[in-house]
């Protein structure tokens, strides 16, 4: 079974897309640039390894020129990433406690 990208993946990937058809040549690291992230996170963001920083999250928007609604699904996407990621170590904390208390 598949999981479904993230609507703010989707939306970085096409924009990279979009400006490599146009220049063959244009990287990663130039783009990460242009968005005011690392490139090794931006990496990471589009290889679904690790979510969009949130104090990246509003200059990212920015950079992309969103329309309103799709500011707010982009910023949407990234919180829900954002808060089931925080779930997850919760839980996971929550079972390495149990084992310790065994």
């Amino acid at each position: 079974m598949e999981m479904q990208t993230s609507y703010y993946i989707r939306k970085i990937k096409e924009d990279l897309s979009q400006r490599q058809r146009k220049n063959p040549h244009y990287s990663l690291r130039a783009y990460a640039q242009y968005l005011g992230v690392h490139p090794a996170t931006l990496s990471q963001i589009i290889s679904d390894k690790r979510p969009l920083p949130l104090k990246n999250l509003n200059k990212v928007i920015e950079k992309l020129n969103l329309p309103p609604k799709e500011r707010s699904l982009f910023m949407e996407s990234v919180l829900k990433c954002k808060i089931k990621l925080d779930k997850i170590k919760i839980e996971d904390e929550d079972t390495s406690k149990e084992k310790i208390i065994k």
